[in-house]
């Protein structure tokens, strides 16, 4: 807690006040990522921080030659990553009826998957779409000649864009979050927030992001009647690296709509990476008519 009084007094003030009891390898380390600080702040704004740099690299100077010990983290290179586009093959059902599903991503990245080469805690994913085949109810009067009806454009995304920029002792980033897509019968579901991510020391990397969204859908209602639902309210994401190969993801959100009943949204995502372009996932959501989705999919990473 000292050093990140300190750094804070450094980054302001470039020098340390002596209220500070720190020992030579600890201010050592305060001047040192305050340097880097303007550095980045620099690449970033364009502007000349060299006179901040320089104040801060004679304290720096001024303490001698130490040797600071380095942190002993295992990371993977950037070309071990997957690829960007994929295939998903999966197994699922929704309101007691089973289906089977097939998606292709033309990029880039799940928000459960293994991060190492892009941006960590971000999704990112670009014209996508599923084609699901529903069995049939066997209670149904409907044969199986019929079967052809069964396939349908489940979803198709124009865009899912997730950045969980987290908050610092010395930048207040801001997270956001953006969905647009068409989902069967060509229903809207568009879906934006904005809010604060922070890290936590859970696991093996856990991230928290607290939204205010907004949200644009349709569904049927518990009655069988299609409505068309605008809500807005907030918004729970947490994301934790429970191993370096599984990941997983709460996402929690209750919509106030205008002329609707409130509703609570609750998804989860599980991904685990088998192979370096080979994946397992398994995920849950309910449903504004009271139903739930449960889906395995096997997942197959490749350049397009």
């Amino acid at each position: 807690m000292l050093q990140k009084k300190a750094l804070l007094q450094a980054v302001g003030q470039q020098k340390i006040s002596t209220d500070y009891e720190l020992n030579t390898i600890e201010k050592a380390q305060v001047f040192e990522t305050a340097m880097k600080y303007y550095s980045i702040q620099a690449f970033r704004t364009e502007k000349n921080y060299e006179d901040e740099k320089y104040k801060l690299y004679l304290e720096r100077v001024s303490l001698g030659q130490i040797t600071l010990p380095g942190e002993n983290e295992n990371t993977e290179p950037p070309e071990k990553s997957h690829d960007s586009s994929a295939l998903y093959f999966g197994f699922g059902e929704q309101n007691k009826l089973q289906f089977s599903s097939l998606k292709f991503r033309h990029a880039l990245h799940d928000l459960e998957q293994t991060d190492f080469g892009t941006v960590a805690f971000s999704h990112n994913e670009m014209a996508s779409a599923e084609i699901r085949y529903t069995q049939p109810d066997e209670n149904s009067n409907e044969k199986s000649q019929n079967s052809v009806k069964n396939f349908q454009l489940f979803r198709f995304t124009l865009l899912n864009l997730v950045n969980m920029n987290p908050v610092t002792i010395l930048d207040t980033n801001l997270s956001w979050r953006v969905n647009a897509a068409v989902k069967s019968e060509w229903k809207p579901d568009f879906e934006t927030g904005f809010g604060y991510s922070y890290d936590w020391p859970f696991f093996k990397r856990t991230r928290v992001g607290a939204f205010l969204s907004g949200k644009t859908f349709s569904e049927y209602d518990p009655h069988g009647d299609f409505k068309y639902l605008n809500g807005i309210g907030p918004n729970i994401l947490m994301v934790t690296r429970l191993t370096e190969r599984l990941g997983l993801s709460i996402d929690l959100s209750y919509y106030l709509n205008y002329d609707n009943d409130p509703f609570f949204r609750y998804k989860s995502k599980m991904n685990y990476s088998l192979k370096q372009n080979f994946d397992f996932q398994l995920q849950f959501e309910n449903h504004y008519n009271d139903s739930t989705e449960t889906q395995m999919q096997f997942v197959w990473n490749f350049i397009l």
